[in-house]
């Protein structure tokens, strides 16, 4: 009599499955929310719950960063999981989406509830970095007027060119061809 395992094998072997959950776990906590399969989701929210239970439940702080690095791989990741798994609100949510076009299947979207994105500092430029100025003789010329100037040199180009083009356009010449092959 057949028994159920208590694993969804997701149509995979084990280790083309093992790779998967641990890929879309670590997409998870890095960006808060995921767009898969239902079935998908279903295994990655057990594995997400599994991982912060892990991190939430240890007591020695080491133990468990080391643990998580060896699941994440990565040190951001790790210390963004820790982090997480210390708030009260810390669980994963399943949303169906729809249906996927072309075979149709369930879509669902796995996220994580009060979770923040840790954004990318950006460096506050000085105001002298702003302006970006040049420098032609003994006047200062902002970015701006830089590009302006870039401008005006661009459209009397395109006049001269017009002019150029007007007077030579019934010139057909020998199209790029050597005075050889033209027979000349």
């Amino acid at each position: 009599m057949q028994k159920l395992l208590g694993r969804k094998k997701l149509g995979r072997k084990a280790s083309h499955r093992r790779a998967l959950v641990m890929n879309q776990l670590r997409s998870l906590f890095q960006h808060g929310e995921l767009k898969t399969t239902s079935q998908k989701a279903k295994v990655l929210k057990a594995n997400a719950e599994s991982v912060i239970s892990k991190a939430r439940d240890s007591k020695n702080d080491l133990v468990t960063y080391r643990s998580m690095m060896n699941i994440f791989g990565g040190d951001g990741i790790a210390k963004a999981v820790i982090a997480y798994s210390k708030k009260s609100a810390a669980s994963v949510q399943i949303r169906k989406v729809g249906f996927r076009d072309g075979d149709n299947a369930e879509v669902s979207r796995v996220s994580l509830m009060s979770f923040e994105k840790a954004s990318k500092k950006k460096s506050k430029k000085s105001s002298s970095q702003k302006q970006d100025t040049k420098v032609k003789g003994k006047a200062a010329i902002s970015k701006d007027d830089h590009d302006l100037e870039k401008a005006q040199a661009r459209e009397e180009e395109e006049k001269i060119s017009n002019k150029i083009g007007k007077s030579i356009k019934g010139f057909r010449g020998n199209k790029g061809r050597s005075n050889v092959r033209s027979g000349l």
